[in-house]
C-alpha cells in the first residue's frame, strides 16, 4: 500500500516574520497577508499563526496543480465565533470559490454556526458538517475525500460522512485564516494537506504528531500505543535499515510485527511486544532489543535440537 504523500505541511510556529515554512520538502511556503500575525500556539508549539483582522487576506500559497482527492487537517483555536458570522479555516480555493475547504463556521452556505467542510466536484459544492466548535479552545479538525466519500473529523474522531462521486475541481490557491468571505479569527498550528484520503487511524496519528517533530508521520510510522502500529501499520516487510520504536507493551502484538524485519533494529519497552511468533519469524541482520525476544529464539532452537536428537537416537534427553 503506497505511503500517503504530503502536498504541504506547515507547523505555523515561527512566532515572527511574514512566512510559514513548508516542512514537506515541497517548498510550498505560506505568505502571511494582512490581518495575520502570531499568537499562543498548540503544545508543543510556543506560537501559532493567528488571524486577527476581519478584512484580512489570510496566509496564502499559489496552487497550479492541486490534488483531486485529499486530506486536510490542523489544530485551530477560534478566538471569535459570533453567531451568524463566517469564519474561514483553511483549504483550497479557486478565486473566491471553495474547492476543498474547512470553515470554522459559515453563514453564507449550508448550516450556520458549525464546523463545515466543502468539497466541490463537477456536480457542485458538497457540504458536510462537524458540529459547533468552542471558542478559545484548540480543536483538531480534518476533512478527507477519496473520490466517493467525504468525511469530517473532530479531535481524531470521524463525525460523519457523505457519499459523493467525483474529483476535487481545479484550484488556484491554498488559504489559511482568511478568504474573500471574511477572516478566520483563529490561531493555526500543524496544518497538513495530503494528496490522498487518510484512514481514521492515520488521521489520529497525524493529530498526535506535530509537524515540527515528523512532517509525515504516516511515512515514518511512529508508535506510542496499541492502535498506532496494529493492523496494517507495521504488517508485512520492513525495508532494510528501518528502525521502529514502541513504548507500549501490546503495541507491536498480533500482525504488528508479524512479517519480516530485514536489517532493522526493533526496540520495545513492553515484554509482550516481541513475544510469541512476532520475533520467531525472519529477522535478518537486525537486532531484537529485548532479552525476552532473544531468549524466545534461543528456547525454540534448543527444543528443535532435542526433538531432532530424539528422532535420531530414539532416547530421552
Amino acid at each position: 500500500m503506497p505511503v500517503p504523500a504530503l502536498f504541504g505541511a506547515w507547523a505555523c510556529n515561527e512566532g515572527t516574520g511574514t512566512t510559514a515554512a513548508d516542512s514537506s520538502g515541497n517548498g510550498r511556503t505560506l505568505t502571511l497577508g494582512t490581518g495575520m500575525g502570531w499568537g499562543t500556539g498548540h503544545t508543543p508549539n510556543a506560537s501559532g499563526m493567528q488571524a486577527t483582522n476581519v478584512t484580512g487576506t489570510g496566509a496564502q500559497l499559489a496552487v497550479s496543480s492541486g490534488p483531486t482527492v485529499a486530506t486536510l487537517m490542523g489544530w485551530v483555536n477560534p478566538t471569535d465565533l459570533t453567531a451568524g458570522t463566517t469564519r474561514p479555516g483553511m483549504g483550497l480555493f479557486n478565486g473566491a470559490s471553495s474547492e476543498f475547504v474547512l470553515w470554522l463556521q459559515r453563514s453564507t452556505f449550508g448550516a450556520p454556526n458549525v464546523l463545515q467542510g466543502n468539497v466541490r466536484t463537477s456536480g457542485g459544492v458538497n457540504e458536510i458538517d462537524g458540529g459547533a466548535l468552542t471558542a478559545n479552545t484548540f480543536t483538531h479538525i480534518a476533512l478527507t475525500y477519496d473520490g466517493s466519500t467525504i468525511a469530517i473529523y473532530v479531535n481524531g474522531v470521524q463525525v460523519t460522512t457523505v457519499s459523493v462521486a467525483g474529483t476535487i475541481q481545479a484550484q488556484s490557491q491554498f488559504l489559511a485564516g482568511g478568504a474573500s468571505l471574511g477572516n478566520g479569527f483563529a490561531v493555526f498550528n500543524d496544518l497538513r494537506l495530503f494528496t490522498s484520503a487518510l484512514t481514521a487511524a492515520q488521521v489520529a496519528v497525524c493529530m498526535n504528531t506535530p509537524v515540527s517533530v515528523v512532517p509525515n508521520p504516516i511515512a515514518s510510522v511512529p508508535c506510542s500505543g496499541g492502535l498506532a502500529m496494529s493492523g496494517m501499520g507495521m504488517a508485512g516487510t520492513a525495508s532494510p535499515g528501518a528502525s521502529f520504536t514502541c513504548s507500549g507493551g501490546l503495541a507491536m502484538s498480533g500482525m504488528g510485527m508479524g512479517g519480516q524485519a530485514l536489517g532493522g533494529n526493533i526496540a520495545t519497552s513492553g515484554g509482550l511486544a516481541l513475544g510469541g511468533m512476532r520475533m520467531a519469524g525472519v529477522a535478518a541482520n537486525g537486532q531484537a532489543a529485548t532479552a525476552a525476544a532473544r531468549q524466545l529464539v534461543s528456547d525454540d532452537a534448543r527444543h528443535r535440537m532435542r526433538r531432532r536428537l530424539r528422532r535420531q537416537w530414539g532416547g530421552s534427553l
